[in-house]
């Protein structure tokens, strides 16, 4: 089975330092993206940090930071300016506050081709608004956005901190994201910013349907999180009691998870547990980039993390796309001829759901040699919609869903 090419993440916006009590710790909202996302995708992922840091010690500290993290700094401009940073204090509760210095590098992040051709090629791109407080960050951020292709995620992680924003900003990010997270001090201040009332729950859709979002989270603390989804699915769950910490940098960390289980195509409920969980987990180590455990980890070594579905049964389990030496029913994962200019290499394995061998001898494997993808489906469906694999069969096995879900006619 050939291999599809990595998804490219970025986190895009402010790299500060976050300095508490005790020291200084690396941070900034789209940098703690960047460093969670990197750990939890591993190399099935290309993760790149698009920002600024100063000429000196601190600037010189956060790349090495985000080297070590395997975040790519290629996209990070040097400047004559002091590197971002923020004091942090904590309450009782391990909550935290933040006041900013002025007039950091981060302010002041300049276009560039390097950055052009990152936006290029960007899978999902994670910005808030806190980034946009100085007017040429402000400008590069929204040109980023704009020159990342449509099929992309951009991730509005909302990010509110006084006084460094204003309701056009964030009307404007807003219009500029299809993936929409905030937390539950946030939520009320952006409802009444866009005029939005109701429940939680009816605010988030409200914002899904006003701009077209593939999804809207809520994270809440103690208290969980809710998810709403395009099609009106929604996910709410309580929070994870864990000896908390600080909080720092969890909610950056639910965002990371969420980026990733979408372009992994993940259910939604598989998706929501996982994000919870990386995020309380957060919440147990100290600072807002801490390593992530293998057991929270989506990426495996050598396995990519974008995965396609079957044409034939719908199971997002191929590692390629999947079609037959003859072009096959229009599927809206295949749009139309040429398929490898537009896809790259077909799969040329099998989907462990249905056995369906794909190549350009179209041996389909356990039902001979049908003359159709429909033809085959049919066969499937009618012995039953085994699971055809000898490995496990994933917790998210489900035929009906999977078939509706990739758009198959017939299923």
């Amino acid at each position: 089975m050939s291999g599809a090419a990595a998804p490219v993440v970025v986190g895009l916006g402010e790299i500060l330092w976050d300095v508490f009590p005790d020291g200084a710790k690396f941070g900034g909202a789209p940098a703690n993206f960047a460093c969670s996302a990197a750990g939890l995708a591993g190399t099935a992922a290309r993760v790149c940090m698009a920002g600024a840091v100063g000429d000196d010690e601190l600037g010189r500290r956060a790349l090495g930071e985000f080297t070590a993290r395997g975040v790519d700094v290629s996209a990070v401009a040097v400047l004559p300016r002091p590197t971002g940073r923020v004091d942090v204090t904590l309450d009782a509760a391990g909550h935290a506050s933040y006041v900013f210095a002025p007039d950091g590098a981060w302010d002041a992040v300049p276009w560039s081709e390097s950055l052009q051709s990152l936006a290029s090629a960007t899978s999902a791109v994670c910005f808030g608004t806190l980034g946009q407080r100085g007017k040429e960050s402000l400008a590069t951020i929204r040109r980023f956005l704009a020159a990342v292709p449509s099929p992309a995620l951009t991730i509005l992680d909302v990010n509110l901190r006084p006084p460094f924003w204003t309701p056009e900003v964030v009307r404007g990010s807003i219009a500029l994201a299809n993936v929409f997270k905030c937390n539950d001090d946030e939520l009320p201040v952006v409802a009444e910013i866009l005029g939005l009332s109701g429940s939680p729950e009816g605010i988030l859709r409200g914002l899904v349907e006003r701009y077209s979002l593939r999804l809207a989270a809520l994270t809440r603390g103690a208290k969980g999180s809710l998810l709403v989804m395009a099609d009106g699915r929604v996910s709410d769950l309580p929070g994870i009691p864990v000896d908390v910490v600080d909080t720092v940098g969890a909610g950056d960390a639910f965002t990371a998870a969420v980026a990733l289980g979408l372009l992994a195509g993940w259910p939604l409920g598989e998706l929501h547990v996982h994000a919870d969980s990386v995020a309380a987990y957060v919440c147990t180590q100290a600072g807002g980039t801490p390593p992530i455990p293998a057991d929270l980890r989506i990426g495996s070594p050598g396995e990519p993390l974008v995965r396609y579905a079957c044409p034939v049964c719908g199971w997002r389990g191929l590692h390629a796309p999947a079609y037959e030496r003859m072009p096959p029913p229009p599927y809206p994962d295949f749009g139309e001829p040429p398929y490898r200019e537009r896809l790259g290499e077909p799969c040329h394995g099998g989907c462990h759901g249905c056995g369906y061998e794909f190549g350009y001898d179209d041996d389909a494997g356990a039902c001979g040699s049908p003359k159709s993808f429909r033809e085959y489906r049919r066969a499937w469906m009618a012995g039953g919609c085994r699971w055809w694999s000898s490995r496990p069969r994933p917790a998210d096995w489900d035929p009906p869903s999977q078939l509706r879900a990739a758009g198959i006619p017939d299923g």
